[in-house]
């Protein structure tokens, strides 16, 4: 585990990086450093055999910082902000219904599904979100999934109250979220912030894939662990408005 000067140092080091630097966030933050996570457990395994075509085995500790460096900027980023102290204890509590709403459609969803590819993509796909405008979209996405495949949840005892809850909740955190009074898009520090710890972390992560499938040629199974491919989510078309 780094310690907290080996975590300033490349905070300070990723701060000196010019603006220019930081490189467009082109898959979502949050899959982006699950994908990271998982090849980094699989490079400390890897270590030997990864040396043995000289790749520098002490990047994969800095690897480490960097998903936890990642993580903590973007939390940071996407935070809600209230004027009102009992507005934001009321957001707060609410997002934390919605986030375990969500968590018990997915567990069921995972159980259920278990059997259906395509089922078992769209709901992968739910789980990319990280903000609060993505949770709301979430849960609504899971709500239709759910809706559309009740025999199979039904299968399992799923609690239909679950999804009764969500068209409430959704608007509710909707209405809330318009009366943020933090935009992000003001404080371009942040996001400056994140992302060149993304770019950082994603040139390595690049750099560990070309290795990692180098030293493991021979063994497709092997190799494909270090592989980053991302589909994007397809973004719903808006709805048309019915003729006059």
């Amino acid at each position: 585990m780094a310690t907290s000067a080996e975590r300033q140092k490349l905070k300070d080091e990723i701060k000196a990086l010019p603006v220019s630097a930081a490189k467009p966030i082109d898959i979502p933050v949050r899959t982006f450093t699950q994908l990271a996570a998982t090849i980094y457990e699989r490079a400390t395994r890897d270590a030997n055999g990864l040396k043995k075509y000289n790749y520098d085995v002490a990047k994969i500790d800095r690897i480490s910082l960097l998903i936890e460096l990642l993580r903590e900027a973007s939390a940071t980023y996407n935070d809600v902000q209230f004027d009102q102290p009992e507005m934001q204890k009321q957001f707060k509590k609410l997002r934390e219904q919605a986030e375990w709403l969500l968590s018990e459609m997915l567990s069921a969803m995972d159980l259920a599904f278990a059997g259906d590819q395509n089922l078992q993509a769209k709901v992968a796909k739910i789980r990319e979100g990280s903000s609060a405008a993505d949770l709301i979209q979430d849960m609504s996405d899971a709500k239709v999934i759910c809706d559309s495949n009740a025999a199979l949840l039904k299968a399992i005892n799923f609690d239909k109250t679950v999804t009764d809850k969500i068209p409430d909740i959704s608007t509710q955190l909707s209405q809330l979220l318009a009366k943020a009074t933090v935009d992000k898009s003001g404080q371009p520090d942040l996001r400056i912030e994140r992302d060149k710890i993304y770019t950082v972390l994603k040139d390595m992560i690049l750099e560990l894939n070309r290795y990692g499938r180098h030293a493991f040629r021979d063994d497709q199974k092997h190799a494909a662990a270090y592989s980053i491919a991302y589909t994007p989510r397809k973004t719903k078309a808006a709805p048309v408005a019915p003729a006059a």
